[in-house]
């Protein structure tokens, strides 16, 4: 079988990408999706389901979370946010984020700084938020953090997902007594 640019391209992406996770991220980056490019078209796997976004001729104009809601264990340390377009980016487009709530703690149950921007350089269809995980030792609920974006450029609307609700996961009540 052979493979197009296309298919070739990402294979090397996501080796460089899983080669540079610690081991620890490995299992989180896998459990929150995979944006894979295959045969023209912009799949995301996540918990077993195949969701087809936009078709590879497509040019973006809307951008926002895939979700409105994702959720980690507070053991899982580096979980990726997609912000995804519904088309191929024709030119860079930044997108601003800002923390607007939550009952999480910065510094204390995660880290991200409290505003940024992040741009998907043209000729792709999303980008990863990071968002670093602390393992805080205490016997608590499920804690979460609250992300809005705004503000896109390059002609590029906001589409229905434009703020998430990550929920951190209490490890210790994952625990089986």
């Amino acid at each position: 079988m052979r493979l197009s640019n296309l298919q070739k391209r990402w294979l090397r992406l996501r080796r460089g990408l899983l080669k540079n996770l610690p081991d620890q991220s490995r299992g989180v980056f896998a459990y929150l999706g995979i944006v894979m490019l295959l045969a023209g078209s912009f799949v995301w796997y996540t918990n077993n389901r195949i969701q087809e976004k936009a078709s590879a001729s497509s040019v973006a104009t809307e951008i926002q979370f895939l979700e409105n809601a994702l959720q980690a264990a507070e053991t899982q340390t580096n979980p990726v946010i997609p912000i995804i377009l519904n088309g191929t980016a024709a030119e860079a487009v930044s997108i601003d984020y800002t923390i607007i709530g939550g009952t999480a703690t910065n510094a204390e149950d995660y880290t991200l700084a409290p505003t940024g921007t992040y741009t998907i350089p043209q000729g792709e269809r999303g980008i990863g938020l990071p968002l670093t995980l602390i393992d805080d030792k205490q016997e608590e609920g499920g804690e979460t953090v609250q992300i809005e974006l705004s503000n896109p450029t390059a002609g590029v609307s906001l589409g229905a997902n434009t703020i998430l609700q990550f929920t951190i996961t209490d490890s210790k009540n994952l625990q089986s007594d």
